[in-house]
C-alpha cells in the first residue's frame, strides 16, 4: 500500500494536496527529491507534534471517500492506507505479522478503517478517552492513580476533557461482611445499634445492591486537602473510531519516520462490558 503511495506522489502528487494545505506537518523533503525517487516514508520523517496534527491525518481522504465514484473508492482506499499506516508505530505493525489471528484482526481494522461510511474525528469528539498514570500524595505516602477522562462537546460546537472514573488502591471497596446487620427491630430502639459500631465498616449496613462510587470519593478526598496530585506520569489516548474498534495512541520517540503521538495498539472492543470498566482494567502495552 505504501509504494502506491509513493508512485502517486512520484507521478506528480503534491504533498499539500496529501496532507492538507493548513497542516503544520512540515516535509523534510521537496517535492522535488520526491520525484527524484525516495520513499515515501521519508515525506513523513518527521514529529506528529500533537493531537490535532495527529487527526489531520487520520482524516485523510475520508471526505473524498464518502463522495467517491464506485471506480474511484478503491484507489482512494490504498491512499488512505498507506496514510494510516504510517500513523503506527512499527511495533504495532509487528503485531500484523506475529500470528494468522493478529494478521486477521489488522486487515480487518484496516478495512474498517478505509470505509467509505467512517465518521471523521474532530478535536471535540466524544470518541476520544484519555488514561492518565498519576502520582498522587495520599495520607502522607506517594501512590499511583489511574484516571480516565473523555471528550465532552460543549452546545456551541467547542468541547472540554471531564474526568470520567479513577482507581487506586486505595479507592478500592471494603468487603463486605454479611453477618453483620440491623435488626430488624431497630426502629423501636432508635437504631441504637448503629451509635456503637464504629468497630464495624459502615458498608456491612447498606443494600444488597448498593455499589461504591470511587469518584466520588476521589473529589471528596482531593477537596479536604488528603489526596494531592503530583503529576502525570503516562498519558494515553484512546479513540474508537467505530463501535468496534479501540486505538491506542501515545508520544513515541522511535526512530524516524514515526515519531510523536501514534498508534501503539489496537484491539476489538468487548461489545458486552461498559468500555470505562474496560478502560480501568486494561494492561498498557
Amino acid at each position: 500500500m505504501i509504494i502506491l503511495l509513493g508512485l502517486w506522489l512520484m507521478g506528480g502528487g503534491n504533498l499539500s494536496v496529501l496532507l492538507g494545505q493548513e497542516t503544520s506537518l512540515k516535509p523534510v523533503v521537496q517535492d522535488s527529491q520526491i520525484a527524484s525517487g525516495l520513499a515515501p516514508e521519508a515525506v513523513f520523517a518527521q514529529r506528529v507534534n500533537s493531537l490535532s496534527d495527529f487527526i489531520r491525518l487520520f482524516n485523510h481522504q475520508l471526505d473524498d471517500l464518502s463522495q467517491a465514484e464506485p471506480s474511484e473508492v478503491e484507489t482512494l482506499q490504498l491512499l488512505r492506507r498507506g496514510v494510516l499506516e504510517l500513523l503506527f508505530t512499527p511495533e504495532a505493525l509487528q503485531r500484523a505479522n506475529d500470528s494468522v489471528y493478529f494478521a486477521q484482526q489488522y486487515a480487518n481494522l484496516m478495512g474498517d478503517l478505509c470505509s467509505p461510511s467512517i465518521c471523521p474525528v474532530d478535536l471535540a469528539d466524544e470518541r476520544l478517552y484519555a488514561r492518565v498514570d498519576w502520582q498522587v500524595r495520599f495520607m502522607g505516602k506517594d501512590t499511583s492513580l489511574l484516571m480516565v477522562l473523555q471528550k465532552e462537546r460543549l452546545p456551541e460546537g467547542a468541547a472540554k476533557w471531564v474526568i470520567r472514573a479513577v482507581s487506586a488502591p486505595f479507592l478500592a471497596p471494603f468487603p463486605k461482611d454479611s453477618t453483620q446487620f440491623i435488626p430488624p427491630n431497630s426502629s423501636d430502639l432508635m437504631f441504637i445499634h448503629l451509635a456503637g459500631s464504629a468497630s464495624v465498616p459502615m458498608q456491612a449496613y447498606t443494600a444488597s445492591d448498593f455499589q461504591p462510587d470511587p469518584l466520588t470519593a476521589f473529589l471528596f478526598l482531593v477537596n479536604q486537602g488528603w489526596i494531592e496530585l503530583r503529576h502525570a506520569r503516562q498519558v494515553e489516548l484512546h479513540l474508537l473510531p467505530t463501535p468496534e474498534w479501540l486505538l491506542v495512541i501515545r508520544e513515541t520517540d522511535t526512530s524516524p519516520p514515526q515519531t510523536g503521538w501514534l498508534v501503539v495498539d489496537f484491539a476489538p472492543i468487548e461489545p458486552d462490558v461498559p468500555y470505562l470498566q474496560q478502560l480501568l482494567t486494561r494492561d498498557p502495552r
